[in-house]
This record gives C-alpha cells, sequence and structure tokens, in this order.
C-alpha cells in the first residue's frame, strides 16, 4: 500500500491531531510533485494524480488550521520554507493560504 492509500484511509476513520493532519499534507504535496515526474504514465494520468495529491494536500492544511496547528508561530512561520511544500510553494492558493495565516495572527 502507497504512503497516499494510507494517507487516504487514516484521514477518512478518525479525526486526528492536528500535526497529524499537517503531516499528511506533507505527503501529498510530495506525492503531487512525484507524479508529474513519473515516466512511467501518461501524461493525462500524470496531471490527474497531481492534481489530486494537490487538492489533498491543501484540503490536509485546512484541517491542520481548523484543528490549531497554525496558532503557534513557530508552524506559521515553517509552513512558507517546508521543502515538502516546494512543488505548491508559488500556486496561488498556496499564497493565499500563507498570508490567510498572516492575517489570523494580526
Amino acid at each position: 500500500m502507497s504512503a497516499v492509500e494510507l494517507a487516504d484511509r487514516e484521514h477518512r476513520h478518525r479525526p486526528l491531531p492536528p500535526d497529524r493532519y499537517y503531516d499528511l499534507a506533507c505527503i501529498y504535496a510530495l506525492a503531487a510533485a512525484s507524479a508529474e515526474k513519473d515516466p512511467s504514465i501518461d501524461e493525462r494520468l500524470r496531471r490527474e494524480r497531481s492534481e489530486r495529491c494537490r487538492s489533498a494536500a491543501y484540503d490536509r492544511l485546512e484541517h491542520a488550521r481548523a484543528a490549531g496547528y497554525f496558532k503557534s508561530p513557530d508552524c506559521r512561520t515553517h509552513l512558507p520554507i517546508d521543502s515538502h511544500f516546494q512543488l505548491l510553494r508559488n500556486e496561488p492558493e498556496f499564497v493565499s493560504f500563507v498570508e490567510s495565516l498572516k492575517e489570523e495572527r494580526s
């Protein structure tokens, strides 16, 4: 079973601690990057897998926020530089998420 399949299963069965939602977001962000570079599948399937994993990464970040993960200044500061999110870093949705965290603490 792949890390993404395990992450899917874990999230469905019960509420998780805030840091676990963040961990799952990292898994999905890395899976999105992997899908984009996978030469063993055709371009359409690569795009579909990458989009599904991107969407799941953003969803888990929202769950982490709702569970209070980003109340810690260290967590808010780390997210924009976390290497797990390198692929997403310049996407408008990620930039908006990071900016919204800055607004929440104000």
